[in-house]
């Protein structure tokens, strides 16, 4: 049984939480997404807690990479999906990978997500 009780003091990061609004391509095709504050949150500001919990450095393209992976725990939000959803924190962008409702309580949510850093 998961725990789904919140500690404040551990909720100690602001954070905006973003949706895609809609992805259009450039001339070459690449896409470009369009980044707007989630509205379903006070202009997508919420309290959240962060745990790093791996990172790895890897070549594509002949080019060194590095992708961290975080766990973001807050308050649940009816909405939360990892669908087309971001978290920014501090410049840094968080691709939402899977959405958690502890025990489906409505109250706490975790969510695993992805950084790539370079």
């Amino acid at each position: 049984m998961a725990d789904v009780s919140i500690e404040a003091g551990k909720l100690n990061q602001r954070i905006t939480i973003q949706v895609d609004a809609g992805t259009t391509f450039n001339a070459a095709g690449q896409p470009i997404p369009d980044w707007q504050n989630w509205t379903a949150v006070d202009g997508g500001l919420v309290w959240a807690g962060f745990r790093a919990l791996s990172g790895r450095e890897y070549e594509r393209a002949n080019q060194m990479q590095v992708y961290a992976t975080h766990m973001i725990t807050m308050r649940w939000v009816p909405g939360l999906t990892a669908v087309k959803m971001r978290a920014v924190m501090n410049g840094r962008e968080f691709d939402f990978g899977w959405v958690n409702n502890v025990e489906e309580a409505n109250v706490k949510a975790e969510i695993w997500c992805g950084e790539r850093i370079a």
